[in-house]
């Protein structure tokens, strides 16, 4: 074993050899591209952007440290030959960053809740990972989802089994029900437009709640939506039913030829099939039987013939008569199949085409780099304490002494709205600055062992 006065020697001469071996060694990087880091959704853009909205997110890029050269390993070492501290005196770190942005589909109803609007407008941002807020007061929210889940329970009681089979159906093809409501903006735009579904939802809770059997949720002599967009409850209904059809389909993949088998346009036979079965009790989008929801349920609960069970080739069908096909008419009449009317194939093909194009808007619209800048920071005294491995063949870091650092990023280009929120997300993104502080962290272990490794036969 060597002395500590000898060690001392040897040091001095090992200094120079570490720094001809930095010297030597042009890879400095740190890492390339961390993930892309969410900030904040359905951003204001700057004027002249692309589009109106964007989600927002970052991305650090690029890396590198500065300074290695300028080290030196514990001239009085005062351990085994089995250890070994390296100290690195001035380090830089230094890379680049980029502000993305992507196109955003303005959600701005509860699609998935109330179907009431949110709180917040179209263009107010939220947190990445948010959830918006509804409009109606919060025991409002509650007694309706209170309500709703008795009547999910209804249907699903036991001695109701073909309300279980309905409830069955509904959950199999939730999952794609909610996609179209979170991505599609056209699908969106129809369900919110004049405000129909929202005041319909609020009718519903109501007369799903009447003690008396009197007030009919589909009331004839009542109409929804703001001035313009009056329809009866079972217009609305069945035009809404029509548009997720079309949304459905349009998501399948399907751009002309034969229909896709896949989950969509297995969601889309379900959505045909309840249009069906409400067609049953007398109700179509013209024709209007009140029911109450008593009546509703023992409807269900009583049904004793053969459910709908449409098939591709039906919607298929669909989708010619949608697109003026000749002799799709005829072939729907047939097979017994039903007839689009020339409003419901108008509403069905602006749909289809709209959903399509809002498809397109999101496959295409990748995140762009809306700002890109410098980033820096400097670290001082940083060591690394190293031990040899039980086998004796190599160094390996054990641990690191880092003071904590924050990065000076050159925020001169930010402005507007985004910038404040881009600002303000940064502060408030803790790991962030965790994961940039462990991948420094990581390289200068990974070159410390390595520095110590080419040293190991002198040490």
């Amino acid at each position: 074993m060597k002395t500590n006065k000898q060690i001392g020697i040897l040091m001095q001469q090992q200094n120079i050899q570490l720094q001809n071996i930095l010297a030597s060694e042009n890879n400095n990087r740190i890492f390339s591209e961390t993930p892309v880091f969410p900030l904040a959704t359905n951003v204001t853009m700057p004027e002249g952007h692309k589009y109106p909205n964007g989600d927002v997110s970052l991305q650090f890029r690029n890396f590198s440290c500065i300074g290695l050269d300028n080290l030196y390993l514990d001239k009085e070492l005062k351990r085994t030959d089995k250890e070994a501290i390296l100290f690195l005196k001035d380090l830089t770190v230094a890379g680049e960053y980029a502000i993305m942005t992507k196109y955003a589909t303005v959600v701005d109803i509860d699609a998935a809740g109330n179907l009431m609007p949110f709180s917040h407008s179209p263009n107010a941002p939220l947190p990445a990972g948010s959830e918006a807020v509804s409009t109606i007061p919060e025991d409002q929210q509650a007694d309706m989802l209170t309500n709703a889940r008795l009547q999910r329970d209804k249907l699903s009681s036991v001695d109701n089994p073909n309300g279980q089979k309905l409830m069955g159906v509904y959950n199999n093809h939730n999952e794609v029900y909610n996609e179209l409501f979170q991505s599609n903006a056209a699908l969106l735009s129809s369900w919110k437009q004049g405000n129909a579904v929202a005041q319909m939802a609020q009718h519903t809770n109501t007369a799903t709640k009447d003690t008396t059997n009197r007030v009919a949720v589909n009331d004839s002599s009542k109409t929804y939506g703001d001035p313009g967009n009056e329809n009866s409850y079972n217009g609305h209904s069945f035009v809404q039913q029509n548009a997720v059809i079309a949304a459905c389909i349009a998501e399948s993949g399907y751009w002309g030829g034969p229909l896709p088998d896949n989950q969509y346009t297995q969601a889309a036979l379900a959505t045909l099939n309840f249009k069906k079965s409400v067609g049953t009790t007398g109700n179509d989008s013209s024709a209007v039987t009140p029911l109450t929801s008593d009546q509703i349920h023992s409807s269900v609960k009583d049904f004793s013939g053969t459910p709908p069970n449409s098939t591709l080739p039906e919607l298929q069908n669909q989708v010619n008569q949608i697109r003026g096909a000749a002799g799709a008419a005829e072939i729907a009449v047939e097979n017994g199949w039903d007839i689009l009317n020339e409003a419901e194939r108008k509403q069905m093909n602006y749909m289809l085409t709209a959903s399509w194009e809002d498809k397109l808007s999101r496959k295409n619209d990748k995140a762009i780099d809306l700002w890109v800048g410098k980033c820096i920071t400097h670290l001082k005294n940083v060591s690394v304490q190293l031990k040899r491995s039980a086998e004796g063949e190599k160094w390996l870091a054990h641990e690191i002494m880092m003071p904590s650092f924050e990065l000076d990023i050159d925020d001169t280009v930010w402005r507007d709205a985004i910038g404040d929120i881009v600002k303000e997300r940064l502060e408030q993104i803790y790991f962030v600055r965790s994961l940039i502080n462990e991948k420094v962290k990581t390289y200068l272990k990974s070159k410390a062992e390595m520095l110590i490794t080419a040293l190991s036969t002198s040490i």
